[in-house]
């Protein structure tokens, strides 16, 4: 009977080493915002950007290099805009078959969590439902609820394992008040949708405030992604109202911001819209409570403070350690955990992905555009 109890125990205690984060660990998210239904380059005058055949080829390129890369979308891939105000009815079989080209694309490119942004819902509930099976990725929302039960109408976070590290990714849905009147306007004259009549979205300050404390406190998560698409002031105010998000990956209207933004201990980033880039960012972790910082700007500074010393300017190499000691302890001795972002540009020199040419309409390929556009395909 003992023998029996120590062999329980053991394997208690493996099964707890087993499922502990293995630090340090390098955790790379590969994250996009606002496609907004763009499947080919687009853009105005001489440049040309995006398209699936770009993105493809970019994602698959940091997949070979690293396969535990984390693929996210932050929201409104699906449909533009443009849909609510014009809605031609000629368009809508091209876009609805777009949009389904579009979450082929996420499948292949190994999307693993996405937020409903508010232009994913312009053609109805269940077309989303739909779009989602396709995607074969969980559209997430934390906000998007039933009006009665209060209920969340899709999953509002999902788990992922990444060697060891248990990381929630949290959807937040633009609760402003142009898109609540799109939702009952929809719902009033098309007549898709009655489900949308019973749809609020919610604030999501004591939402997300809670969901967090109930992660941290049950364990259920050391690391927390939120994709938002309330649009990027509207991110830093939540932020500031909301303590334990380590990244925030957004959407929406607002300043497309080409370099991350701190808030607080939480990392702010975007990837722009129309799929002109990807974004890759890359967190160094070592299971502490120190604060994040980007290399870059650190290799920066010691740069900065070398030239100003050798060029004996003194107030700026003042204002240059000062910045410095964000990256130190009392010691002056580095404390924090270093994350690297970037932007990849989906421009001229990014290759086309073959896989991805082949979802287009014939009418696409082989399509060229003037100057730095969509490559001829043999």
């Amino acid at each position: 009977m003992k023998i029996i109890l120590l062999i329980i125990m053991l394997m208690v205690f493996v099964n707890l080493l087993n499922c502990s984060p293995k630090y340090p660990i390098k955790l790379t998210i590969v994250y996009s915002s606002d496609l907004e239904g763009n499947i080919i380059p687009t853009g105005c005058g001489k440049v040309y950007y995006g398209g699936l055949p770009r993105r493809g080829t970019a994602v698959k390129r940091i997949l070979k290099e690293n396969p535990d890369a984390i693929v996210l979308d932050a929201g409104s891939p699906f449909y533009s805009r443009d849909m609510f105000y014009t809605w031609p009815e000629s368009l809508i079989a091209e876009w609805n078959n777009n949009a389904e080209i579009i979450a082929k694309a996420m499948k292949i490119t190994k999307v693993q969590a996405g937020c409903i942004g508010n232009c994913d819902l312009f053609n109805g509930f269940k077309n989303l439902k739909e779009l989602n099976k396709k995607a074969d990725y969980p559209l997430l929302s934390l906000n998007l609820v039933d009006k009665t039960s209060q209920k969340p109408y899709f999953k509002p976070y999902k788990i992922i394992k990444h060697k060891g590290l248990k990381i929630a990714v949290i959807g937040i849905t633009s609760p402003e008040e142009r898109f609540k009147t799109i939702i009952t306007v929809m719902a009033r004259e098309k007549d898709k949708d009655m489900i949308l009549q019973n749809l609020e979205v919610k604030r999501p300050k004591q939402l997300l405030t809670d969901l967090i404390q109930k992660l941290r406190k049950n364990k259920e998560a050391d690391f927390i992604i939120v994709l938002s698409n309330l649009g990027s002031m509207d991110d830093i105010n939540l932020i500031n109202e909301v303590d334990g998000v380590d990244v925030l990956i957004g959407s929406g209207i607002g300043i497309e911001y080409l370099e991350t933004v701190k808030v607080k201990n939480t990392i702010m980033c975007r990837a722009g819209g129309a799929g002109k880039f990807l974004g890759r960012i890359d967190f160094y972790l070592d299971g502490s409570n120190k604060p994040y910082g980007e290399k870059r700007k650190l290799d920066e500074l010691i740069k900065d403070i070398k030239y100003f010393k050798e060029e004996n300017k003194k107030e700026q190499l003042e204002e240059a350690e000062d910045d410095l000691k964000f990256f130190q302890d009392e010691n002056g001795k580095i404390n924090v955990q270093f994350f690297e972002n970037n932007l990849i540009f989906l421009g001229k020199d990014m290759e086309d992905d073959p896989e991805m040419v082949n979802l287009l309409p014939e009418k696409y390929k082989g399509m060229i555009k003037d100057c730095n556009g969509f490559k001829k395909q043999d």
